[in-house]
């Protein structure tokens, strides 16, 4: 049976906040081989990311996503940290690190879920820089 199931990167972005790490993996893998840009799902996420701390009125649902989210994350200092790890993701995305950036922009996103095993890319960044 074939998966015809299509995601945007808000169902991503949803996904995450809700901790549904499987989820994640789902709608990223589903992007992508739908060809939606990189750029357009990054755009999204720190789009998104940089709205939080000062989000207004929203649907009971989202903001207890929201608040689960952030609960998470434990502190606006992380969400500077994230934001800064998006843009190693984009750098990635662009050449000027080593990797793919699909891989990154997973794990990424699997930490924001909830998966702490995972690497986060500033304890990486040694080993992406170009020689």
């Amino acid at each position: 049976m074939e998966d015809s199931a299509h995601y945007d990167a808000f169902e991503l972005i949803d996904s995450v906040f809700a901790g549904d790490g499987a989820r994640v993996s789902r709608v990223l893998r589903t992007l992508r081989q739908e060809g939606v840009a990189l750029f357009a799902i990054l755009g999204a996420l720190t789009s998104q990311l940089r709205r939080l701390p000062g989000s207004g009125r929203m649907p009971p649902q989202r903001q207890r996503l929201v608040d689960g989210f952030l609960r998470r994350l434990g502190s606006a200092e992380v969400l500077d940290r994230v934001l800064a790890q998006c843009a190693l993701v984009d750098a990635q995305g662009k050449g000027q690190l080593r990797g793919d950036a699909w891989v990154s922009l997973e794990n990424l996103c699997l930490r924001l879920a909830g998966n702490r095993t995972l690497m986060s890319l500033e304890e990486q960044l040694p080993y992406l820089r170009r020689a």
